[in-house]
């Protein structure tokens, strides 16, 4: 039961808390049964906060850290300011003030990634379905074309069999 709910939250102890709480309450607590939280939702009230940060953000960030979400918990700033068509500068300046609410961090000049997979969820699951189905159709465009000049396949050069 630990590591699902350890799995679920990362390990945040606001999120196991909430978890732990929202588990007691549906009396899901007894230990008779394996917890299967693969599904696992994080109850709206965790979220809510991360729905605060995010309204004040400016329209531009909350699009900026949209097209990230839609890559992952980790994502490249090449990559996401190409679907943006904006400079690295602009994107720079848009993931400033998330990046000062604790949204995001920097792993490497080009690389960042959430704070909390439960961050990128809220993001991501805040994007319409019509919407979310034209920034992956982008997105994987964008791969394609990236790719596409390689000589050989992504996971080949990695010395990954296919």
């Amino acid at each position: 039961m630990v590591s699902e709910v350890h799995l679920a939250t990362a390990g945040n102890p606001l999120f196991v808390d909430c978890v732990v709480r929202l588990l007691a309450s549906e009396e899901k607590l007894d230990g008779r049964t394996r917890l299967d939280l693969a599904e696992f939702k994080v109850p709206d009230g965790v979220r809510e906060p991360i729905r605060r940060w995010l309204a004040m953000l400016s329209a531009d960030a909350n699009q900026a850290l949209t097209v990230a979400a839609a890559f992952g918990n980790e994502f490249d700033l090449n990559l996401v300011y190409r679907v943006l068509g904006s400079s690295a500068e602009q994107l720079l300046t848009l993931l400033d003030p998330a990046a000062d609410a604790g949204l995001v961090t920097a792993i490497s000049s080009a690389r960042w990634r959430f704070a909390h997979a439960v961050v990128r969820a809220t993001t991501y699951d805040g994007i319409r379905i019509a919407e979310r189905r034209e920034l992956h159709r982008t997105i994987g465009g964008l791969l394609e074309e990236i790719y596409r000049v390689a000589r050989q396949p992504p996971l080949e050069r990695a010395g990954l069999p296919l």
